[in-house]
């Protein structure tokens, strides 16, 4: 008859007509004592349609997929919209990709998300931007707009004192 703990895992021992002994073994283990481990993902390297298999040890019969970016469900088969949610806004459009979006803005409008205002751009129409001149920032205009004043300033100075006045210039007349 049947040795005692001849199976292992749960396994039940059975005694077939020719006086044979065959272990019966559990959901999620093999093995003519029932000593290995299904691995679940091996039998079936597409289980995760867009992600990778991960086996349940200790004979469970579960296993987990690891699903890549954008891709969601127990075999990783469902995409994941990231465009449902509206993230675009200020009347951008979103496109899907595999684990990202794509926002394409309105004229006027700049940012990941199409969220931070461009003053340049206004309903439609180029405006000249507060903050520049000519090409040039602001800053830089003002910049050289105060040197070129200074420069003034001193050769004018300079001038006043390095300048010989009208009354202290002697012309000779010669005839």
């Amino acid at each position: 008859m049947c040795a005692m703990n001849r199976c292992l895992n749960g396994g039940i021992c059975v005694i077939m007509k020719d006086n044979t002994e065959v272990c019966s073994c559990q959901v999620g283990w093999t093995g003519s004592r029932c000593e290995s481990d299904i691995n679940e993902c091996e039998e079936n390297e597409h289980l995760c349609v867009h992600g990778e298999c991960l086996n349940a040890p200790n004979g469970q019969t579960n296993y987990t997929c690891n699903c890549k970016n954008g891709w969601e469900g127990k075999f990783c088969h469902i995409p994941i919209y990231e465009c449902t949610s509206n993230p675009c806004r200020n009347g951008g459009t979103c496109k899907d990709h595999e684990g990202y979006y794509v926002c394409t803005c309105k004229e006027g409008y700049s940012g990941d998300n199409c969220e931070q205002v461009n003053p340049q751009v206004i309903d439609g129409t180029a405006k000249p931007s507060i903050d520049s001149v000519g090409g040039l920032e602001m800053y830089w205009f003002i910049i050289i707009i105060v040197i070129g004043i200074l420069l003034l300033i001193c050769l004018t100075v300079l001038c006043v004192y390095t300048c010989p006045s009208p009354k202290s210039r002697k012309y000779k007349h010669t005839v």
